[in-house]
C-alpha cells in the first residue's frame, strides 16, 4: 500500500506531466499562429512539437508516452486543400521528440470547379454480332443502334430543365480493341471487352452534389443496359462513370460537402498526370507555385550533366524545396573540383511565401 508521501509524489508528477502536455499542445497551436493567411506553407520536417527544454524536464524512467498532439487544418474561405492535404486534415506528434506526421503542412488553394461534366457509359456486346452494329446519336439528345433485330434507342438525355442542354458528344462501337484511339473508352471504364461508348454531357455548378449526378447517372446506365439487352439479346455488363475537365495542374475529386471539385498539389510538390497524385520535387529541382505539373531546375544545376555531381544533390539536397533559396548551389575548391552546397536551414520568411501565391493567384505583383 502507498504512503502519504508516495501519493503525494504521484499526484505532483501527475500535475508537472498535464502542465507539460498542455505547454507542448500550445507550442503545437501556435506553430501557425503567425501564418493568417490561408496560403500558408510550413516545412516541419525534422522538428519536434515538444522542445528540448521541457523534454529534459521530464524524467524519463518514470513516464511512457501514449498519447498524440494533433492538429487540425482549415482553409479560409474561398479557398480550399490541396490534394496533397492528409486526411481529415490532421497533423499529428507524439511529444516525446518524434516529428510531425506529415512534416509539411501545405498551402491551401483557390476553390476551382470543372469547367465541364460529361457521364460515361459503356456496355458489353456479343463479340460474334459486334462487326454487324451501326450507331448514331451524335449532337442529339439520344443514341440509336441498329443491328440484324432492328433499330432502336439504347439512350436518352434525362429529362428535367436541368438537362436542356444535354446532348451525345460521342457514341462508337469498340470491336477492336488494339485500335489505340478506342481504347481511351477502355481504359476509362475499365473494360477490356468488344462494347458500346456513349459520352454526354451532364450539367454542373458548385453547389450541385454528386449523389445526386449519381443518382441520375444509375437511372440512366439502368435503362442503357435494359434496352440494349431488349435489342440484341446479349446479357450486357453495364457501366457508367463521372468524368470531369479540370483547370490544368488539377483533377477532380469529392470534395468534403460531398460535390465536384478541381485539386492540384501545394509548393514543392508536382501533379503526377498518370497517378494522379502530388509528388515532392526531386533535390535539384524547386517549386514556387501551386497547382503545377512539373517542378522547376534549380539554377545551379541549369547544363549540369555530370552524374556525380547530381548523385551527390541527391543525396545532400532537400527533396520538396518551395523556393528558389532552397536549391543547391555549386562551388569549386582550389583543385577545381565541384563542391555541393545545400540551401539555408531557415526557408524564405512567411510575407515572401504570400507575395509569390497571391502572383500567382491574380491578386498582386511581387516588386
Amino acid at each position: 500500500m502507498k504512503s502519504r508521501k508516495d501519493r503525494h509524489l504521484d499526484r505532483e508528477l501527475v500535475h508537472e506531466l498535464r502542465e507539460i502536455l498542455f505547454i507542448s499542445a500550445l507550442v503545437a497551436s501556435l506553430v501557425l499562429a503567425n501564418l493568417p493567411s490561408a496560403t500558408a506553407y510550413v516545412d516541419l520536417r525534422g522538428s519536434s512539437c515538444a522542445n528540448e527544454e521541457l523534454l529534459r524536464s521530464i524524467p524519463k524512467e518514470l513516464v511512457t508516452w501514449s498519447g498524440v498532439i494533433q492538429l487540425e487544418m482549415k482553409c479560409l474561405d474561398g479557398y480550399d486543400p490541396p490534394l496533397n492535404m492528409p486526411d481529415y486534415k490532421i497533423f499529428q506528434c507524439k511529444p516525446d521528440g518524434s516529428a510531425w506526421d506529415p512534416p509539411i503542412f501545405p498551402d491551401c488553394t483557390n476553390k476551382l470547379y470543372p469547367r465541364t461534366v460529361y457521364a460515361l457509359f459503356s456496355a458489353t456486346v456479343d463479340p460474334g454480332a459486334c462487326a454487324d452494329f451501326t450507331i448514331g446519336g451524335r449532337n442529339r439528345r439520344s443514341v440509336k443502334l441498329t443491328s440484324s433485330n432492328g433499330t432502336r434507342e439504347i439512350l436518352h438525355c434525362p429529362s428535367g430543365p436541368a438537362f436542356d442542354f444535354c446532348k451525345v458528344l460521342e457514341a462508337k462501337v469498340v470491336c477492336n480493341l488494339h485500335r489505340n484511339k478506342e481504347l481511351d473508352s477502355v481504359q476509362n471504364l475499365g473494360l477490356k471487352k468488344p462494347h458500346i461508348f456513349v459520352k454526354i454531357n451532364f450539367p454542373f455548378n458548385a453547389d450541385t452534389a454528386r449523389a445526386a449526378l449519381n443518382t441520375t447517372l444509375e437511372k440512366v446506365r439502368y435503362d442503357f443496359k435494359a434496352k440494349l439487352e431488349q435489342l440484341t439479346g446479349w446479357t450486357s455488363d453495364a457501366f457508367s462513370r463521372l468524368h470531369g475537365t479540370c483547370p490544368n495542374g488539377t483533377v477532380m475529386v469529392i470534395n468534403e460537402r460531398d460535390h465536384l471539385a478541381c485539386r492540384g498539389c501545394s509548393l514543392g510538390h508536382y501533379l503526377d498526370m498518370n497517378l494522379k497524385r502530388c509528388e515532392l520535387c526531386a533535390p535539384g529541382y524547386y517549386n514556387d507555385y501551386p497547382l503545377q505539373v512539373s517542378c522547376k531546375l534549380c539554377p545551379a544545376m541549369r547544363g549540369v550533366s555530370n552524374s556525380t555531381v547530381w548523385n551527390i544533390v541527391k543525396s545532400k539536397a532537400r527533396n520538396g524545396s518551395y523556393a528558389m533559396v532552397l536549391c543547391p548551389t555549386l562551388t569549386k575548391d582550389r583543385n577545381g573540383n565541384f563542391l555541393v552546397e545545400t540551401g539555408p536551414a531557415q526557408p524564405p520568411n512567411y510575407y515572401e511565401r504570400r507575395a509569390h501565391i497571391d502572383y500567382y493567384a491574380g491578386k498582386s505583383t511581387p516588386e
